[in-house]
């Protein structure tokens, strides 16, 4: 299990330093301030007719794939704690977040796989997809804390990321991946007070997006 997100370039071999990602033990999770949705694109939950789609951009773009059967367990699982984004006009799948509870400590949530196509990186996008998994965490299963295993070579601006979320490193495994390359155990603490708002959603559940009518005569953002 891997946070990522599509890169068009080689990667830089370069490990992430506890001070880059906030410092070592437990962080808290910061909600990010996000800019509002642009037009044109749909932040929704992801369902089982999506898999196809999503396992195509995640076996494009990512070394650490899943069979058809994991994305199913893990959507059916825990609902509403896996999101994406899509252009409203084609249906394209923009980016994604793949999120499980664990399966020991059921007050701790995990990242399982973040993506956001390289058209549409430093955007706010994968901020939102993470964003609304975590709230999705805290609300629908109570969850405490939320972790992510990342590659020690993870670009800066992921880096960046984790930080700004207020993830800590937690562990460094030592050769956990099957190329050799080190994990990094993210980890950070999920306090009520920051999603207070949320509990005033009915069943606090993910509302969908409420687009204008004309949206549909917008350019497709996917379209670049």
């Amino acid at each position: 299990v891997i946070l990522h997100f599509f890169v068009a370039q080689p990667v830089i071999s370069r490990s992430i330093q506890p001070s880059e990602v906030g410092g070592g033990g437990c962080g808290v999770y910061t909600r990010p301030n996000l800019p509002g949705m642009e037009p044109g694109v749909r932040l929704r939950e992801m369902t089982l007719i999506d898999i196809p789609q999503v396992r195509s951009l995640n076996e494009e773009h990512l070394a650490e794939n899943y069979r058809s059967q994991f994305w199913e367990r893990m959507i059916l699982s825990f609902p509403g704690l896996s999101m994406l984004l899509e252009d409203f006009q084609t249906g394209e799948i923009l980016g994604y977040v793949l999120s499980t509870m664990h399966p020991e400590n059921k007050r701790e949530a995990e990242i399982v796989s973040l993506a956001v196509d390289w058209r549409c990186q430093r955007r706010g996008f994968g901020s939102l997809l993470v964003d609304t998994s975590v709230s999705n965490m805290r609300s629908k299963f109570n969850a405490t804390n939320v972790m992510l295993y990342a590659r020690g070579t993870t670009r800066a601006y992921v880096r960046r990321l984790y930080r700004r979320l207020g993830f800590k490193l937690r562990q460094e495994l030592p050769k956990y991946y099957d190329d050799g390359e080190n994990a990094h155990v993210l980890e950070a603490e999920i306090q009520r007070e920051a999603f207070k708002a949320d509990a005033d959603v009915e069943e606090n559940k993910v509302a969908p997006p409420q687009w204008p009518e004309d949206c549909a005569n917008r350019p497709a953002y996917g379209a670049l």
